[in-house]
């Protein structure tokens, strides 16, 4: 908002957990994101405070994975009871 306000160039990184395929990456103005669960909740955020478009993003229209419950992890709470973890989000170190 200040940096729209101040007429400061920024460009914002959306995000990138459980995307594997960095051919994916586009640079576009945050209204035309898509497939992207951050940068909807960024639109939404920029949206109450009347900003619709004029930020650069970076963003991937890949869907994020989806981690199959038979892959996650199982570990021991402080009680000695089992319980399932959560994997670590995936991403690819390469980005063009």
């Amino acid at each position: 908002e200040q940096c729209l306000a101040r007429d400061i160039q920024i460009i914002s990184s959306m995000g990138a957990a459980n995307k594997t395929d960095p051919t994916q990456f586009e640079i576009a103005d945050i209204s035309k994101t898509h497939t992207d669960p951050i940068a909807r909740i960024i639109r939404n955020k920029l949206k109450q405070k009347g900003i619709k478009k004029g930020v650069p993003v970076v963003f991937s229209g890949e869907s994020p994975i989806v981690i199959r419950e038979d892959v996650k992890a199982v570990v021991g709470d402080a009680q000695g009871k089992n319980r399932k973890a959560q994997m670590p989000p995936s991403s690819n170190a390469y980005v063009p």
